[in-house]
């Protein structure tokens, strides 16, 4: 008896268990985890500067128009404004994209083709510049919230030379030809207007500073920056006369803050 209950239950094992198979086979699989959003980054920020610019020597290009080469050229210190934002990638690289503003800044020459003897031209001009960077910093680790950078950036500047006035002063009736062969009469004083001319230049500049963290996802940012500004000119008078500056240099001394959007 209890073999031929055995046996049934083997037989009923069999029977059942295709059909289990093929129950299994048409259920949907199990969901599989809900997907995640991958996060854009933390890393990004905000950032605003303030400075001051102190150029360094400016030198003229001899030869670039028919006038006489300047005997002294003095552009006087301006400030600076700026804003970018930036990514940090690392606890020890981070990049920024800024783009800074120098206010105008007077420009002074003196030069005379008569050695000061006859008379001698005094020009007068404002400078302004505008640079777009692409940076790239190193931090040096921190200390107390006190992080030391180095950095380098490069880009582009644009650069304009307004409000251009040439005026001749004579000492003696015979300076009213400056140059040979040119009929340009002039009295005690006169002046002569040249065209400003908006230029663009390749630009780069080397940085150095630190940051305080101040908390809040705000840190200030207390900087140095070298930049090499290009080249700057005038368009030509009637008489071949105009001014080019190159080799512009700026040191500037920054205060900004830093805001981490995360």
């Amino acid at each position: 008896m209890g073999s031929l209950k055995t046996r049934l239950a083997a037989v009923a094992a069999i029977v059942a268990t295709p059909h289990a198979f093929a129950a299994d086979m048409l259920m949907p699989p199990p969901p599989g985890p809900a997907p995640v959003l991958a996060e854009l980054g933390t890393g990004w920020y905000l950032r605003g500067d303030v400075g001051y610019a102190e150029y360094a020597k400016v030198k003229e290009e001899i030869g670039f128009s028919a006038g006489r080469p300047f005997d002294l050229i003095d552009l006087e210190s301006t400030w600076s404004v700026g804003a970018g934002f930036g990514y940090q990638f690392t606890n020890w690289l981070r990049a920024d994209v800024t783009v800074d503003y120098r206010d105008e800044a007077r420009f002074r020459a003196l030069s005379s083709r008569t050695g000061y003897v006859e008379g001698f031209s005094t020009d007068r001009a404002k400078f302004e510049s505008t640079t777009f960077f692409l940076n790239g910093y190193i931090d040096l680790g921190s200390w107390y919230g006190f992080t030391p950078y180095v950095g380098a950036g490069i880009g582009l500047a644009q650069n304009r030379l307004a409000n251009y006035v040439t005026q001749v002063t004579c000492l003696m009736p015979s300076c009213g030809d400056p140059t040979p062969g040119a009929s340009y009469p002039l009295g005690p004083q006169a002046e002569n207007v040249m065209r400003a001319r908006t230029n663009y230049n390749l630009a780069w500049a080397l940085m150095a500073g630190a940051a305080v963290d101040l908390g809040a996802g705000f840190k200030l940012d207390l900087g140095y920056r070298y930049v090499r500004l290009g080249d700057v000119r005038t368009e030509l008078d009637p008489w071949g006369v105009g001014t080019k500056l190159k080799a512009l240099d700026a040191h500037e001394a920054r205060v900004g803050f830093r805001y981490m959007l995360d």
